[in-house]
């Protein structure tokens, strides 16, 4: 079994990923994070936790307490702003023992250039 974090879990891909994830055979807890009081994301979570906005500061040592709190293996962001913000700091979230589900450094900045 792992603990698989999906950021964003109350946006639609947030808990169309969740949903996906929940077919598996294999058993997995799923722990999704929502800015949203009122949100679906438990429906579809084992556990949710109220995050704060993405970026701001702090917020990297609250991803790592996640992770260590929640012994997650591998993060999802199912946003662009998170796909950004991990992206940045992947080297901090592998160090925490977790993996992140992101293309590589280079292959996220050429896509959020928009130009």
């Amino acid at each position: 079994m792992a603990n698989i974090w999906v950021t964003g879990a109350s946006s639609l891909i947030g808990y169309g990923i969740l949903k996906s994830i929940r077919r598996i055979e294999n058993p997995n807890n799923l722990i999704g994070s929502t800015i949203h009081k009122n949100s679906i994301a438990p429906a579809f979570t084992d556990v949710c936790i109220e995050a704060p906005v993405s970026g701001t500061e702090g917020y990297i040592d609250w991803v790592i307490s996640v992770i260590k709190d929640h012994n997650i293996d591998l993060v999802i962001p199912s946003f662009e702003e998170d796909v950004l913000f991990l992206t940045n700091h992947r080297k901090q979230i592998e160090l925490a023992e977790a993996k992140v589900v992101l293309n590589t450094f280079e292959l996220v900045h050429l896509c959020n250039d928009k130009w």
